[in-house]
């Protein structure tokens, strides 16, 4: 089989136009994943077309095809499924652009977990991600990031209903061959995504904090609330009540978790209702997740250590995570326990210790508390240890996930977090979503597509302006967490016929709109209504009219 290096110098040497044409450098092949699309993202630093893409073959099989997608700002700028090998593209970027590029080989019969990957190292500081490469001549850093889920799958979409994006992060990269050429003369028209859609529910969230430091800050002291309601969990943050809720343990039984490890823990007194039913047994993991389930903790995509919002979005167990590499084995370290009284489980992490560079006493103190009659969980982080010396990363993600795949609302602050951001809600529902399929490029349409129409809308309206109001709010006018993100200087209003709509928008084949900012949302009233204003609206999408 032909190298994918050789395939693209294939490409260099025949390609009609004489422009100099790199490859981006990648770690070494290092193993295979197979699950969820996998890939890496970086910020441009200066201009450059992408103009060619491959995948190592080291994760192929036989009769696997290769597939691709690359995001610009957000929006989807080329898939491309069904190939043989490498592809040649012209996707132009611009400075400050974060791009996305994915890729992973699918097998005939692909579906949401079948996409194989080549997988760079997970050494920091020697290939895994954040990893400097030249792009163009000019320095990026690389971020491992994905789609958790096949892009290869016919039936896949980008707007969340197949998956969703695995922001970017740390860790082990998706090796995609990116090869780069400079960029033309003229101007680059291109697509960026503003704000969020409203009235989404999601059936969980989650705290993602990148290093003990900045998790000591966030969470000593504090206690994170989960009160069960028919479909979910509501949460609250109680800052500065840890002390008070903590309760010492009393002839406890130590879970034998050691580095990395599971115990299986059998309710003494009763069972703890959850909205997925009354569980007997909870699944205890040494790295802060207490999940319940017939099946072993999974952690698609990374390992038990390195905590990943994709793998707890997406484990196949439902679960509460304050997920940290903790070390319960190192000499000195105090313990996991488990113990009942007064209607309560509680297990504690009692002075356990972490990994630290060089080694040294750096304990932690939480304790997970289960009301037995209630189903109410708290999350009491006593001490949280602020080194961040660790060789293995030493960052926090705290939240709690419904079983199966999640989609993703993003990280979020609990300070800062309004009761509709931490209450979950099962089955999920996704927010009024609004991506360019092209960009504005003089001349030519601008094609657009909303996704995510409810079934009970009844009129959409399509809204474009030469401003972003950025109005986050519509508190005021009756929908509360819905945004406005385009000045109404056109309106368009259309008959709801589905849960899809794609329109356009057409651009003048005139210089003298080229570097014009042009902005549009969606609205879709509902019936009945979801909130005083009767509508809801979708995320803004802002266009730089460009002639390439």
């Amino acid at each position: 089989m032909r190298h994918p290096a050789l395939i693209l110098a294939a490409i260099v040497l025949t390609h009609a136009v004489v422009v100099a044409q790199t490859t981006v450098p990648l770690p070494p092949h290092a193993s295979t994943y197979t699950g969820y699309t996998r890939g890496l993202q970086f910020t441009a630093q200066t201009g450059c077309h992408i103009t060619a893409l491959a995948l190592p073959p080291e994760a192929r099989q036989a009769g696997d095809t290769a597939s691709y997608l690359v995001r610009v700002n957000g929006a989807v700028a080329l898939r491309s499924v069904g190939n043989q090998g490498s592809i040649l593209t012209s996707i132009p970027i611009a400075p400050g652009d974060v791009v996305d590029v994915l890729g992973n080989w699918s097998p005939a019969a692909a579906s949401s977990f079948t996409a194989r990957n080549s997988y760079g190292t997970n050494t920091p500081g020697a290939g895994a991600a954040p990893y400097t490469v030249a792009i163009a001549g000019m320095p990026h850093v690389l971020y491992r990031c994905g789609w958790q889920w096949d892009i290869g799958d016919p039936a896949w979409t980008p707007n969340g209903a197949t998956g969703s994006y695995m922001p970017p992060a740390s860790g082990q990269l998706g090796r995609v061959l990116v090869t780069t050429s400079p960029t033309p003369a003229g101007t680059l028209a291109n697509n960026a995504v503003l704000g969020q859609g409203c009235a989404a529910a999601y059936n969980s969230f989650y705290a993602a904090l990148p290093t003990a430091t900045a998790a000591s800050a966030a969470l000593q002291g504090g206690t994170l609330v989960l009160a069960p309601h028919a479909a979910g969990y509501q949460g609250a943050w109680l800052p500065g009540t840890a002390n008070a809720f903590f309760a010492p343990p009393v002839a406890p039984t130590v879970l034998a978790c050691g580095d990395d490890g599971v115990v299986a823990l059998t309710i003494g007194s009763g069972e703890l209702p959850t909205p997925q039913g009354p569980q007997s047994q909870l699944l205890v993991s040494g790295n802060g997740i207490v999940a319940w389930g017939g099946a072993a903790i999974d952690h698609p995509g990374t390992t038990s250590y390195a905590p990943s919002p994709a793998a707890m979005l997406d484990s196949a167990l439902g679960g509460v995570y304050a997920w940290h590499d903790y070390n319960a084995s190192e000499p000195g370290s105090g313990a996991i326990v488990a113990h009942e009284a007064y209607g309560v489980l509680y297990v504690t992490w009692n002075g356990v210790e972490s990994y630290a560079v060089p080694e040294t006493s750096n304990p932690s103190t939480l304790q997970f508390q289960f009301e037995l009659a209630t189903g109410v969980i708290r999350i009491v982080f006593v001490h949280v240890d602020g080194n961040a010396t660790s060789s293995f990363g030493s960052s926090y993600l705290v939240g709690v996930t419904a079983p199966g795949p999640s989609a993703n609302a993003g990280s979020l602050a609990f300070a800062a977090a309004t009761p509709a951001q931490l209450r979950t809600q099962d089955p999920e529902v996704l927010p009024l979503a609004l991506s360019g399929r092209t960009r504005p490029i003089t001349g030519a349409a601008w094609d657009l597509r909303l996704a995510n129409v409810p079934a009970n809308a009844t009129v959409g309206l399509d809204v474009f302006g030469l401003n972003d109001p950025a109005l986050p709010d519509l508190y005021f006018f009756g929908a509360p967490g819905c945004g406005l993100r385009a000045s109404p200087d056109v309106l368009v209003a259309w008959p709801v016929t589905g849960a899809t709509r794609t329109f356009s928008l057409s651009i003048p084949n005139s210089p003298a709109v080229v570097n014009l900012h042009v902005y549009a949302t969606s609205l879709v009233f509902q019936q009945p209504a979801t909130n005083a204003l009767g509508a809801i609206t979708s995320n803004g999408v802002r266009g730089r009219v460009g002639d390439l």
